[in-house]
């Protein structure tokens, strides 16, 4: 079984590399994507659900096409305390992040 491990070492290095490559990319999407911060009440904005809305519709009005959604909409429900399986209702209000200010 050694044996099998060390013939293979080319295999599991190029298996390795492979593993940080996605796992690097994924890290800076992430970062990259995720560039909200959480607002004081005075920085927050307030949107009123209206009929129809969604938290990924309400997401995909505020947010770029180079950023991940996924990311917004995770930073819209930690803000107002929302649970994975929400159902917003019309006339809900809710606090969306602003987005960091880049220096």
């Amino acid at each position: 079984m050694i044996k099998n491990f060390i013939d293979n070492e080319p295999l599991i290095k190029i298996f390795v590399a492979a593993l940080i490559l996605i796992g690097g990319g994924s890290i800076y999407s992430n970062v990259h994507a995720n560039n909200w911060v959480m607002p004081t009440s005075s920085q927050c904005q307030v949107v009123t659900v209206s009929k129809g809305d969604t938290l990924w519709s309400i997401a995909s009005q505020r947010i770029h096409d180079n950023e991940d959604i996924r990311c917004f909409v995770t930073a819209i429900k930690d803000i107002n305390h929302l649970s994975e399986d929400v159902t917003i209702q019309p006339g809900q209000t809710l606090k969306i992040p602003v987005r960091a200010v880049s220096q």
